[in-house]
């Protein structure tokens, strides 16, 4: 039986059989992995609160027939604080359903792995957790590839010389469209440039940064409101309960 070492969160914990979990871990060097951690609901289990959601270990998995069985597991952070924090507990839920639907079964992605992990510390400093979640969906769409456009019209590409207060935003489109395309593009919406213009300073900043800064940014409901929707349009799935609701 071959063995192998990830550094990997925990997505989610359920109960297997009748003393182990079955664990969904996000792994930096091999993507999503499912795991059976045995005796892990025993209190006596040798892997004590590493199984916990969002823990945060160096695990030795060995490679399974049909699954694979966790060996080892070594904490690098507990991340405690976020789950005794009911309202980071309900957000990070929401983040990591959104990153475990998000993903295919050993799809490796280093970029969205360093933003939940980001995500979870500024949790564990205390940060706002609605500004988390703002954080992640703005982060999200840039390193999947689909982060707005809006210095040009996202249907016809005509540049945007001096953007209105509010301008027209087309989910389906990927960004702002023109008054004259509003007409060609599905259900575009009015929203606020500049709030459209801090996300791209939002994306752009990292992680210390946007702990050291949070409170400057006010209430971004909105923006949130608009990534959301956004989002949802390009993973074909409404994310908004999700976040309503958490897990």
């Amino acid at each position: 039986m071959s063995l192998f070492k990830v550094e990997a969160i925990n997505l989610k914990t359920t109960p297997f059989a009748e003393q182990d979990k079955l664990l969904t871990v996000f792994s930096k060097e091999k993507g999503k992995l499912s795991v059976i951690a045995k005796g892990a609901r025993r209190p006596s289990s040798k892997f004590g609160g590493r199984c916990e959601i969002f823990a945060y270990n160096h695990l030795l998995i060995a490679k399974g027939k049909s699954l694979d069985i966790l060996s080892q597991a070594e904490t690098i952070e507990t991340f405690q604080k976020v789950r005794d924090n009911p309202s980071a507990f309900m957000v990070a839920a929401y983040l990591a359903r959104v990153v475990n639907s998000f993903l295919e079964e050993a799809a490796v992605n280093r970029s969205l792995f360093e933003v939940l992990l980001g995500c979870l510390k500024l949790f564990q400093a205390g940060v706002d957790p609605q500004f988390v979640a703002t954080v992640f969906e703005i982060k999200f769409a840039a390193v999947e590839g689909f982060t707005p456009i809006l210095d040009r019209c996202s249907h016809c590409g005509r540049k945007v010389k001096k953007a209105p207060q509010n301008i027209r935003f087309s989910d389906a489109a990927g960004g702002i469209v023109c008054e004259k395309c509003s007409f060609s593009v599905y259900t575009p919406r009015l929203v606020s440039f500049p709030l459209l213009v801090l996300s791209q300073k939002i994306r752009d900043q990292d992680f210390e940064t946007l702990r050291n800064n949070y409170k400057q940014h006010g209430d971004l409901s909105q923006l949130s409101e608009i990534f959301v929707a956004y989002i949802s349009e390009h993973l074909g799935k409404d994310i908004s309960e999700w976040k309503r609701f958490g897990i």
